[in-house]
């Protein structure tokens, strides 16, 4: 453990070598710090809500007494903890990340502690030795080298003051390229007696150093002169102009589509009368406003007057919007011969009236510009309003570029987008790989716009391949972790739960790997109760692995809405041999909203379909989603049905062909916050082995099919089941269900009852007449009030049959959640 003093007694440099031994790239390595007062009895520091910092620079050099002397090309590096290093008695565990050492030689510089106001509360000055390394272990070196970042880091400004510094560093650079040569005089007063009536050309005075120019009848002191331009690494913080360090937000985004948001663009329209249109400024934002009246025989728009934006680099578009309208946005795409693509956006039919963000990725490739042209309700709709504000249009391509010099530093760092910290995993390469095993290796190629993180291990690997993320985002309400991968190696995930108090958990778990050669998606249901962070750490291989690899993408966090939540997963049923009964059904009308009401006079939990029409119609119905997440909340359960576009034949049909048809659904229910649905059911009332293995692919545990009455009951649910029998209920077997029922009870067996419409009086042979349908739950209550059977959802069941089956996502969602 290394003791400095922070009164600063004694020694005025501390040298660490022979406490702290560093090499090139090494990270990571823990370093015990105790803060000591020596005027107070060498009391420790109480360095509670205090943060570690190092800055220095690394290069050839030599100690001289309490001095050390760096060459002049030696890097600037520089350090800051998030604070989780402080500890009690005074000690700050300090991990220095691979990034600070650069090179061999000498670090010399200072170590020290802010407060949460970045106030420096002490610092001290150290030196201590960097051996040489071969490994570089993927460090991204240039991050922490590039003192031009480093510098802008804590620099702010306006849009206005950044054309401004711009022009100063092109003068600046203009003038170190003189084409003439300079006369020096010995100081001001030498240069005025030789030319008092003003010379052309520049002087410069050998005391200040600085160039004088004879501009408008005067002698100018135009700063200091550089006659040999400006070196690499040369310029620091104290070198910038007060315009740059007195600006605001230097690294701010520059947003393409300001013009939008800074005042009225374009006009709105409606050739019917009753519809109104409006434009006006809100906190600085201009909110362009459609309103529409019922049965309206025209659309309202907002016509942007085709606002353009010339770029060749792929765009984002977001804006916000608070709508009871659907909205389509119409956009063009320009080619350079001045001809466009006419493109268009539809929002998702949310008509709560909440804010939403809504961002699109815009291909540019082939085009040279971007024009948004309108805003448009829907023909014919009913009542509604929508309100959109807040415009970004921002290029995609300025993430993952690289520096060449101060101006193109400055013109990009403007230009960056910012991202949700687990996003920018996609977004721009994280962390970096590692294996002391020299066989084993790790890559991150961008495919797209996308980074694949890779790690791949040999047979008898001595240690494990792994890729270090680091990557913490905040927990506001219970989220869903997901990412996609494809290999043959099973690794393992690590993360840690970080509490409002510091303290943390750390984690880990094993996925599951098909050696199929497929994708596949890992959902990780994060809690979030008492934890204010979720940091993912690393993925790594297995040690002693046989010959494998890993390849993961497409990382992303989403809340859980917070009341569907409560009651997501259902009590656990633990009896083994209880005899179950699955109530569920299709052909939702107003979201099943009548026989909702129904079933909950009867107090019973059921299973309900969202099929293909959920995504055709992209989601939601008007006034369902409240529905949707009541019923959710109150314990129900959903399933799917079906899937996207032509339905594969099920008895020819290949595993992938079937998961092909079914994935877009399940991944719409993601993008909506459905996660891990545990039931398909089957269109075609069959499900084969493919089909079934298509289905395992995408995560479901269960796939319902009907059945004639006689071989409908469930008399076993193990690992090796998928397939479950299902009774459908028609007006023509109603004793044939209430039989079934009996024998279940005397089997302790369990029966899955499947119900198409229930009508007053049924229309064709599938669906039941609503006599029918509650003699029906007359009969199961009967038998529930007897405690001879219980009514569960497919969740449920599946709880109960398996409670410890699967990989920690089922683990967690099923048992831990379960007492909810």
């Amino acid at each position: 453990m290394i003791r400095l003093d922070v009164a600063k007694a004694g020694a005025q440099l501390f040298n660490l070598s022979s406490l702290f031994n560093a090499r090139v790239h090494d990270g990571f390595t823990p370093v015990k710090v105790q803060w000591i007062n020596s005027t107070d009895g060498n009391n420790p520091l109480d360095v509670k809500s205090m943060k570690a910092f190092l800055k220095g620079r690394i290069g050839q050099g030599t100690i001289i007494d309490d001095h050390v002397e760096l060459e002049p090309k030696s890097d600037l590096v520089s350090w800051e903890d998030d604070g989780s290093g402080s500890q009690p008695n005074g000690i700050t565990l300090i991990k220095l990340p691979p990034q600070v050492f650069t090179r061999d030689g000498i670090f010399y510089g200072y170590i020290g502690l802010t407060d949460t106001d970045e106030t420096v509360i002490t610092s001290v000055s150290i030196w201590f030795n960097v051996a040489k390394n071969v490994m570089t272990a993927g460090a991204n070196v240039p991050y922490y080298l590039d003192e031009i970042q480093a510098a802008l880091s804590a620099v702010q400004s306006s849009n206005d003051t950044l054309q401004n510094a711009r022009k100063e560093i092109q003068n600046q650079i203009d003038l170190s390229k003189a084409a003439f040569q300079p006369e020096a005089f010995e100081n001001e007063a030498a240069l005025k007696a030789k030319y008092p009536s003003g010379a052309s050309g520049l002087m410069v005075t050998v005391d200040t150093g600085h160039k004088w120019l004879w501009i408008d009848g005067d002698w100018k002191n135009c700063g200091v002169y550089q006659s040999a331009g400006i070196t690499d690494h040369s310029i620091t913080a104290d070198k910038l102009s007060s315009s740059i360090l007195t600006g605001e937000a230097l690294m701010a985004g520059v947003n393409l589509g300001s013009g939008l948001n800074g005042q009225a663009v374009g006009y709105g329209y409606s050739a019917d009368s009753k519809n109104t249109y409006s434009a006006s400024m809100v906190a600085n934002q201009c909110h362009y406003k459609i309103s529409q009246a019922t049965g309206s025989t025209a659309y309202t728009t907002w016509n942007f007057q085709k606002y353009t934006v010339t770029s060749t680099d792929n765009l984002v578009l977001s804006f916000k919007c608070k709508s009871t309208l659907r909205i389509t946005i119409d956009y063009a795409l320009i080619k350079s011969d001045g001809s466009a693509d006419a493109k268009s956006i539809s929002l998702q039919n949310d008509v709560s009236g909440v804010e939403k963000t809504y961002t699109q990725k815009i291909d540019m490739s082939g085009y040279t510009g971007l024009q948004l042209r309108d805003a448009r309700g829907t023909f014919g709709t009913a009542t509604g309003t929508a309100e959109l504000y807040d415009f970004e249009i921002s290029r995609a391509s300025d993430m993952n570029r690289k520096f060449d010099n101060l101006a193109d530093a400055i013109d990009k760092l403007s230009r960056v987008i910012v991202i949700d910290p687990i996003d920018q995993i996609n977004q721009v390469q994280t962390g970096y790989g590692f294996s002391s095993d020299s066989q084993n290796t790790f890559s991150s190629p961008l495919v797209g716009d996308r980074y694949h993180y890779q790690i791949a291990q040999h047979s008898g690997s001595k240690s494990y391949a792994s890729w270090t993320f680091r990557v913490t985002a905040n927990l506001s309400a219970p989220s869903v972790f997901t990412f996609t991968y494809k290999g043959t190696l099973k690794p393992t995930i690590e993360y840690k739960m970080v509490r409002s108090d510091g303290s943390s958990d750390v984690k880990s778990v094993d996925l599951d790997i098909a050696n199929d050669g497929l994708e596949h998606t890992y959902a990780l249901y994060l809690d979030g109760t008492g934890y204010s962070q979720f940091t993912f750490s690393s993925i790594r291989g297995t040690f002693g692995a046989a010959e494998g690899s890993i390849e993961l993408y497409d990382f992303s966090l989403t809340t859980v809405q917070a009341e569907a939540q409560k009651k997501a997963v259902a009590r656990m049923v633990a009896d083994q041999q209880t005899s179950y009964l699955m109530l569920n059904f299709d052909d939702a009308t107003n979201m099943y909203k009548q026989r909702y009401e129904l079933l909950k006079s009867y107090g019973f939990n059921f299973s309900f379909c969202l099929n293909e029409g959920f995504y055709d119609n992209k989601g939601f119905q008007d006034g369902e989603k409240a529905l949707f997440d009541q019923m959710i909340a109150d314990g129900n359960d959903v399933a799917l049905y079906g899937g996207v576009g032509t339905r594969p034949d099920i008895h020819s049909c290949t595993a992938d062909q079937w998961a092909a048809y079914v994935k877009p659904l399940v991944d719409f229910c993601a993008s909506n916050g459905i996660y891990n649905i545990t039931c398909y059911h089957s269109p075609n009332n069959l499900m084969s082995v493919n089909g079934a293995q298509g289905l395992k692919q995408l995560g479901f545990k269960m796939a319902r099919y009907a059945v004639s009455p006689d071989k409908s009951l469930i008399t076993g649910f193990d690992q090796s089941s998928f397939r479950v029998p299902t009774l459908e209920i028609q007006d023509s077997n109603l004793d044939d269900i209430k039989s079934k029922i009996d024998e279940a009870i005397s089997r302790g067996a369990s029966l899955s009852i499947f119900t198409h419409l229930v009508q007053d009086s049924a229309t064709n042979e599938w669906n039941t007449s609503l006599s029918v349908y509650k003699a029906m739950l007359d009969y199961i209550k009967q038998k529930v009030d007897s405690d001879q059977i219980k009514v569960v959802t497919w969740r449920e069941f599946y709880a109960a049959k398996l409670p410890h089956e699967g990989h920690e996502n089922d683990y967690q969602r099923i048992v831990k959640m379960l007492s909810k």
